[in-house]
């Protein structure tokens, strides 16, 4: 009979045994999941940490290039640095005209004294250019002069000569031509700077940088004839 009663039970045995192993394989796989989780959230807790470490601020101050590459505040003073660096050349060259606005001169006349250098197009102070004109002296290449016309107008010629230059010189555009203009001026240095504006408006179409030494005057012409003496009285 005991050996009966054992032959019974051996089914009940072997089902609580296949729960029993059901119930451990869940329990092992729920293990398993947690540590998973659990290691990948550390991992992406780690890697978190690592990118905010990379993006604390350095402690030695850095300019990035396009900070520096920051162009002037307006276009007063785009054109008086780019007068400025004109003024401060050594000589006004064709190729340092060509390398400054970024355009090829071409010779196209010679008169004995000067010879004359022609171009269209490049750049001056940002401000697109319609032409150029070179002129430079045979005899001394240190009496130049420059003159760039711009194809778009500029800032207020009034405004730019009053608040750039002391005590500048003016030249109104004549008012029998509308093709006149008007001229700012003044010197630095060797230079005569002047800056034009149409006759129609105030904004400055023209930037001419003269070098040329101003020709004595001939005695002739600058220094009055003396008088004829007075008759002598009888």
């Amino acid at each position: 009979m005991p050996f009966q009663r054992s032959r019974d039970r051996s089914p009940h045995v072997a089902q609580r045994l296949r729960q029993y192993t059901q119930i451990e394989r869940s329990r092992l796989l729920l293990c398993v999941a947690v540590c998973v989780m659990a290691l990948t959230a550390a991992t992406a807790c780690s890697r978190a940490d690592g990118a905010s470490a990379g993006k604390q601020p350095s402690t030695t101050p850095t300019t990035s290039s396009r900070q520096a590459a920051i162009p002037p505040a307006d276009a007063m003073t785009a054109i008086k640095n780019a007068i400025d660096t004109v003024v401060a050349a050594d000589t006004l060259s064709v190729d340092y005209v060509e390398t400054l606005l970024s355009v090829r001169l071409k010779k196209e006349s010679d008169n004995g004294s000067f010879t004359f250098y022609a171009a269209s197009g490049g750049r001056f102070a940002g401000l697109v250019v319609k032409a150029v004109d070179l002129r430079i002296s045979d005899s001394d290449p240190a009496n130049s002069m420059l003159v760039i016309e711009l194809a778009q107008p500029g800032p207020d010629a009034n405004e730019f000569a009053r608040r750039f230059w002391t005590k500048p010189d003016y030249m109104p555009p004549s008012p029998h031509s509308r093709a006149s203009s008007g001229y700012w001026s003044t010197r630095q240095g060797g230079n005569k700077i002047s800056i034009g504006h149409p006759f129609d408006h105030d904004h400055i179409n023209s930037v001419v940088i003269d070098r040329i030494a101003d020709t004595p005057c001939p005695p002739e012409v600058c220094e009055p004839a003396p008088l004829p003496p007075l008759p002598k009285s009888s």
